[in-house]
């Protein structure tokens, strides 16, 4: 496998290739896995025109959710935190015969403190082989008070939608809440082929989950114990379910429910991997 660069409508991106296999990493638009192609399968979706327009927040890919997945606790602030909208310097790569790796990073500086008054220096890597992604965090704490940690990623898997009806997460959660009718209900299969689905699945304790795409092949993640809600989202007629490990429900930062605290100069290390299967 080899690394290069291109530019892409003006975005330099990190590609990862060989003759089966395709990454995409785009620094400056969130540190965003914006391609994952195996075998001629788009496996993630991406609505270009949201790329391309730096004003958007970009529909597809693997956004990164830092420091508030979900709602944000700061008025007037967008959901899902700065991460994803700021960019990242490209600190890094390695290419071996079937695999490569990609690392990026995030500071705090002066415009992230106005919003999350913290000293941090987040670091992401990607590495990629044929059928498996695995994504890794490692978060240091570079002030002098505890780091308030709440993480999340977003990632848009394609299900096209002749398949999508056939759809099926195949989860471990008891409970959800329903940010569609803002209730907490009993957690069961989620219908992907009708209304908009925005479930937080909220006891999903089990470090594993599979999305079954309704083409016979399944979509498997698995994650560290950090992560501890699982969000399942869509909507209709679009050609993507989107299922993200979050370490954390919503609005953590104000009810400090499940979050995690970093001490002064200590690193919290999380990752979660994504393999291709079939069934």
């Amino acid at each position: 496998m080899h690394v290069d660069t291109l530019n892409d409508g003006g975005l330099e991106t990190w590609v990862a290739s060989d003759g089966r296999t395709r990454l995409d990493l785009i620094p400056s638009r969130g540190g965003l896995v914006s391609r994952w192609r195996v075998d001629g399968d788009e496996v993630l979706f991406l609505d270009r025109a949201t790329l391309l327009d730096r004003s958007k927040n970009v529909r597809g890919g693997i956004p990164q959710l830092f420091p508030w997945p979900g709602r944000a606790p700061v008025e007037g602030q967008p959901q899902h935190g700065f991460a994803r909208t700021l960019a990242w310097t490209m600190v890094g790569t390695a290419a071996a015969e079937s695999s490569a790796r990609l690392e990026c990073e995030l500071r705090s500086s002066a415009e992230t403190r106005q919003v999350f008054p913290h000293d941090f220096e987040l670091r992401f890597a990607v590495s990629v082989s044929h059928e498996r992604l695995a994504l890794e965090w490692a978060v240091h704490n570079t002030g002098s008070a505890s780091l308030p940690l709440h993480l999340g990623l977003h990632p848009y898997f394609r299900v096209p939608l002749p398949t999508k009806s056939k759809a099926r997460l195949h989860h471990h959660a008891t409970r959800q809440w329903n940010n569609v009718t803002k209730t907490e209900q009993p957690a069961g299969e989620l219908d992907f082929s009708g209304p908009e689905v925005d479930a937080q699945l909220l006891d999903h304790r089990p470090t594993t989950v599979t999305l079954e795409r309704g083409d016979g092949r399944d979509v498997v993640l698995t994650w560290t114990p950090q992560f501890h809600t699982l969000v399942a989202w869509t909507q209709p007629e679009k050609e993507f379910i989107c299922v993200e490990p979050w370490t954390a429900p919503a609005g953590a930062l104000e009810t400090r429910s499940g979050l995690i605290q970093v001490a002064p100069g200590a690193v919290e290390r999380l990752a979660v991997e994504v393999r291709l299967g079939r069934h």
